[in-house]
């Protein structure tokens, strides 16, 4: 409307700037108004022509100026869905960055404690290991031949005591946590299954950190058998008394559920651990492993005394006796003063604080005609001068039921033994002594075991620099008595009753 009345406006315009001349010069020259009048009208017509040419000219730059002026606000409605689009692209990425082994950048090497593949953030991550024990071991029985005969027996070879492959880490977060175990038989050719589990993180807060396990493990028990690892050993092996009533003799691995928890979320206020499982049933030796029968009104009565563990089982409950069926476990411990990551060896090699920890653990299984006890006292310290020293207490008790003639079983022993790492040498030397004292209805006479180990630890790479990782290992033993009426192949302890023995072990271990 306002282009309209603004065109008409200008048609006058130039059409009264047109004749108002030519009306003065008729006045001034009224001879020509005829001619001047047919010349107003020319001029006009092409006034007329100018204006809509001028028009058509104006017309198409107003219409893209209004669709311009129009399009502004659908323009920037576009821009601004396209930044939400690329901002909520970038925010599912991120979100799912955590959750995807390909959507983050891989970095992989070694990062001093062994290869890595991993993304950036950590969520990610995948460790392969070994674990590789060559060892020489020589063993010297009296009388074990022939007793009678004074016919002594010398053994000496070599053996691949663990050659173990895993891998652990986490997957999509920090706190999903894995392991995976094969291992092999000390006297056999194949791999079977060791740990199969995973962690979850599930709660960090006040009051501290909660966390659940599931799968095959061994039951939070004892602290040489559990939390010390093959590889972490002060010793060429652990002690008879844990082969014999200790974690050893508990499996040493069980299928089931874990629970732990951490006083704190923060390591160095974190005083308290505690952590409880039920599993499928743990194993047991009784009386040492010896075959135990009697004659109850007539009839010989035989109870097992190498009783398996729950690996590698089904859900199915055994049906012989003394097939485990269901248990518990559960460790509590305490530490005043130290680190958590100095915990998980015997040595003091790398302590840079004085450390103390105190644990208490116990398992019970109800099994086919008994239920089996174990349970532990133990306290570990280590000084930053290199001296470590560690001290634990023993029970196992069994409780007969439906087996007629045959009265509980109560086992106990103790263990003690110290180190003192030498840091510029890479040495170790080590002391270490056990006893265990057998029931006396079972084992009536010689009832009572121990041996006395000495030996050093070189650990190599100068300065002892590689520890564990890669280190030479030779330890004595001496069992006055033997090791008892069984094979303990586990500590390369032949059975020799109530007799002198002597072994002697030589390890080159690898560990990655």
């Amino acid at each position: 409307m306002r282009r309209k009345n603004w065109s008409s406006y200008l048609v006058l315009a130039l059409a009264s700037a047109a004749v108002l001349p030519s009306f003065s010069r008729g006045e001034d020259k009224p001879a020509a108004d005829t001619v001047t009048q047919q010349q107003m009208l020319d001029e006009i017509r092409s006034l007329r022509a100018e204006v809509d040419r001028l028009k058509a000219q104006s017309a198409p730059q107003a219409a893209p100026a209004a669709t311009a002026t129009a399009s502004v606000a659908p323009v920037a409605s576009h821009d601004d869905q396209v930044s939400a689009t690329k901002a909520a692209v970038d925010a599912d990425a991120a979100h799912r960055q955590a959750y995807s082994l390909t959507a983050a950048p891989i970095t992989s090497g070694f990062d001093g404690k062994g290869f890595v593949l991993s993304d950036e953030q950590g969520n990610n991550v995948f460790r392969p290991g070994f674990i590789l024990q060559v060892r020489n071991v020589t063993n010297w029985r009296e009388d074990a031949k022939k007793p009678t005969a004074d016919d002594n027996d010398l053994e000496n070879g070599w053996e691949i005591r663990r050659a173990k492959f895993y891998f652990t880490g986490n997957l999509f977060s920090p706190d999903l946590t894995y392991r995976f175990q094969m291992a092999n038989q000390t006297n056999g050719s194949s791999f079977v299954l060791d740990d199969a589990w995973a962690a979850y993180t599930f709660y960090k807060g006040n009051p501290g950190k909660f966390s659940a396990k599931v799968g095959q493990f061994k039951a939070p028990v004892v602290h040489e058998e559990y939390e010390v690892g093959d590889e972490k050993q002060l010793a060429a092996e652990r002690s008879l008394l844990n082969d014999t009533i200790g974690g050893s003799s508990m499996g040493p691995r069980t299928q089931g559920l874990s629970f732990l928890w951490n006083s704190s979320t923060d390591a160095k206020a974190d005083f308290l651990h505690a952590e409880a499982m039920v599993h499928d049933g743990s194993g047991n030796i009784i009386a040492g492993g010896a075959k135990i029968s009697k004659k109850v009104n007539g009839k010989t009565v035989t109870i097992p005394t190498n009783v398996p563990g729950s690996v590698n089982t089904d859900y199915r409950d055994g049906k012989t006796s003394g097939a485990p069926i269901v248990g518990g476990a559960a460790r509590v411990e305490w530490r005043p003063m130290g680190d958590w990551a100095d915990y998980i060896d015997f040595t003091a090699r790398g302590v840079k604080n004085p450390l103390l920890v105190v644990g208490l653990g116990g398992d019970a299984t109800n099994a086919v005609n008994m239920n089996y006890y174990h349970f532990t006292a133990d306290a570990q310290y280590k000084d930053p001068s290199g001296v470590a020293v560690y001290g634990a207490a023993l029970g196992d008790f069994t409780s007969f039921h439906n087996i007629a003639g045959f009265n509980n079983n109560f086992d106990y022993g103790g263990l003690a033994q110290v180190s003192y790492y030498i840091g510029s040498s890479g040495l170790e030397p080590f002391l270490r002594g056990d006893v265990i004292k057998f029931d006396d209805d079972l084992v009536p006479t010689h009832n009572l075991i121990s041996e006395l180990t000495l030996g050093v630890n070189y650990y190599m790479g100068g300065q002892g620099k590689w520890g564990h990782h890669a280190k030479i290992t030779v330890d004595g033993t001496y069992l006055p008595l033997g090791s008892g009426p069984v094979d303990h192949l586990g500590t390369d302890e032949l059975n020799n009753s109530y007799r002198n023995e002597f072994v002697i072990r030589a390890q080159f271990q690898v560990w990655l």
